[in-house]
């Protein structure tokens, strides 16, 4: 995703109880593209994803911090994380526009092959409304 929230990949379609960090180790695998746009961005995720710097160690990752049992956020913490924040939920708001098309949202009750064309064609309609929103021609 861009920083003006404009959708630029997507991952495979897997059931719910994937977790995201292996899903994230296999789509990158796919995608050798991947590897040269994380290392020229800050890459921005939340606390799914803890082990991501070991795998991508060149790559500028800003990661949200746990609070631990015992072990409070310091203050300097707690700033990093609201900073990180603001930026991750540029993130959630795309996903929420794309939910507006209910397709996204509810139970798809279409051919199972067909899933991730109609994913892709709803990031597309939502990069549309969002481009048009920001005044950027197409």
């Amino acid at each position: 995703m861009t920083s003006s929230g404009l959708v630029l990949d997507q991952s495979p379609s897997v059931p719910g109880r994937v977790h995201d960090w292996k899903l994230f180790q296999s789509h990158y695998d796919d995608m050798p593209r991947l590897g040269s746009l994380f290392g020229a961005a800050i890459t921005y995720v939340d606390s799914g994803y803890q082990g991501i710097e070991s795998f991508l160690p060149r790559c500028r990752i800003r990661l949200i911090q746990r609070v631990r049992r015992n072990r409070p956020l310091r203050d300097e913490q707690k700033r990093l994380n609201s900073l990180r924040s603001s930026h991750r939920i540029r993130v959630e708001h795309a996903i929420s526009r794309m939910k507006k098309y209910r397709i996204a949202a509810e139970i798809y009750r279409g051919r199972d092959g067909t899933y991730d064309t109609h994913m892709d064609v709803v990031a597309g309609l939502a990069n549309l409304r969002r481009a048009d929103s920001l005044s950027i021609t197409v």
